[in-house]
């Protein structure tokens, strides 16, 4: 985990660059699939709630063009202190995820 979620969503856009282009090697994808779900898991699960709802956007535009970055399902999950525009943004995440 990085202290600068910045860094770690400007990874994350260097990772996905890179899965497109080695489109042919599938255990390559798959553990570029698994080091982006675990970073956007921890970055989702230790920061505020203002960088929770920033990184859940971005995290929403990444799933609508590939459903294999997705982070881990029980980061997803609304608790009860939650602010109501991170539960909204989780929601509308779990929703793309579903249809």
């Amino acid at each position: 985990a990085h202290a600068n979620h910045a860094v770690v969503i400007g990874a994350v856009k260097v990772l996905v660059a890179v899965k497109r282009t080695a489109r042919r090697d599938f255990w390559r994808q798959r553990g570029i699939d698994r080091r982006i779900a675990a970073a956007l898991s921890t970055t989702i699960s230790t920061s505020s709630s203002e960088m929770q709802y920033a990184v859940l956007r971005s995290v929403k535009v990444l799933v609508a063009e590939d459903r294999e970055v997705a982070p881990d399902l029980p980061v997803l999950f609304c608790r009860y202190d939650d602010p109501v525009p991170v539960k909204r943004a989780k929601l509308a995440l779990l929703v793309v995820l579903c249809t």
